[in-house]
Formats: C-alpha cells, structure tokens, sequence
C-alpha cells in the first residue's frame, strides 16, 4: 500500500489501528503530515472493551514531515506485544513516540490512560529531528515497560526523552547497539539499559532532574 497525504493537510494519519488484535502492516509506503503508523486502545463505542494487541510492522517507509513516523498510545485500555521492523524514517519530527495520556485530557490525572508493553523496534534507519520520545503525560497511573530498541541508527537534531512519572515510573527500557549523535534524557525510568552503540544516558544536573521529575509528575510545563 502506498499512502501520501498532503503535507498541508492537519489530522492526515497514514494508519490508525484502534483496540485491534493480530494485525499485520508489510511493505507499504507512507507519507503524512500527521502520525503514520498509530495503535490506539479507545474502548469508546465497543461493546467490550478490548486491548490493542498482537501487532507487526514491517519493511515500509515513513514520512511524516511534522509529526510521529510510529505513535503508539491514546486510549483508556492497553496496548502490548507489538513488533516493529526493517523500517526508515526520512524527514520526520519523531520516529518513535509512546505516550500513556492524551495531551489534551481536560483533567490530566484523573483518568487512568493507557498502558503500554512489550513492544520492540529492530533493524531501523532514521532521519529525524528527534529519534525516540516517551512520556507519561497526563497519565494517572498507566505507564511504559518491556520496551526494547536494537540494531538502529541514522541522524537526529537533538536528544530523545524517556519522561517517567515518578509515582508510576517507566520499566525495563533496553537500547542495543543505537547509533545517534544525541543521547538519552531520562527521568523516573527504572531498569534503563543502554549497551553497545553511540546512543548513550546523559546525565543530568540533580536540580534539573529533580524540577522535571516533579513538573512531570504533577503535570506543569509539559510543553514538548
């Protein structure tokens, strides 16, 4: 399949699988100016609620020119076991984008979000501003773990971001053999294991770490 979306065009996604299950993408071609690939667990309009699950991505191409080549979460239910592979991502914001609450929930923190898990990213080339770009969000108690990147590279403009929450902090996050110029941020993430490659942790001033942590967790300035 090949999808291109006028760049100009706002909410132009390429896919967007919502509370599915045993889902294959192969050899498609996708340009956006919205999110490319997205899995989503909206229970909303279902009869039962249901887990987005059960996921392959393979061998495509993505563009996205202003926004996530791969968006996973949106959703009051989970979305697990997901395998992403052989893919570029040219000219994007973001390829890689996880995220447990919606930026615009009215109350950030009184709904509980979306949880995320086992998820891998193997064998990937991308150019894009920012590489990889976890968040809690407006969370209020789902988080991120058993997320695992390996056998990457490509360029980035500038540092990727694990933002934890720390009263439900992410877990298990593996980078292996990462090639980017910019390293890792990370905040409230237990279990970070960056091995092989030049990606590596930056380290942070313990007066910065502690002001994110706490505007994470409480839900100010969470411009990104």
């Amino acid at each position: 399949v090949h999808i291109r979306n006028h760049p100009l065009v706002w909410n132009g996604d390429g896919i967007d699988l919502d509370a599915s299950r045993y889902v294959t993408i192969a050899d498609c071609r996708i340009e956006s100016a919205d999110d490319a690939i997205t899995l989503r667990a909206c229970s909303k309009g279902l009869r039962r609620p249901r887990d987005m699950a059960y996921v392959t991505v393979q061998n495509c191409f993505i563009r996205t020119f202003e926004c996530n080549a791969i968006r996973i979460g949106v959703g009051d239910h989970d979305i697990h076991d997901a395998a992403f592979s052989n893919i570029v991502v040219e000219d994007s914001r973001t390829a890689v984008m996880i995220g447990n609450g919606y930026a615009h929930m009215k109350h950030p923190g009184e709904v509980r979000g979306t949880g995320v898990r086992n998820i891998r990213f193997d064998n990937m080339w991308s150019h894009t501003r920012e590489f990889c770009l976890i968040l809690a969000q407006f969370s209020g108690g789902a988080t991120t773990e058993n997320v695992a990147f390996s056998d990457i590279g490509g360029t980035a403009d500038r540092k990727s971001r694990l933002w934890g929450n720390a009263k439900f902090p992410f877990r298990n996050i593996t980078f292996r053999n990462v090639d980017f110029d910019h390293g890792i941020e990370a905040v409230n993430v237990s279990g970070l294991s960056v091995d092989g490659g030049s990606l590596k942790e930056l380290d942070m001033d313990p007066d910065a770490r502690r002001k994110l942590s706490d505007d994470i967790t409480n839900y100010r300035n969470m411009t990104w």
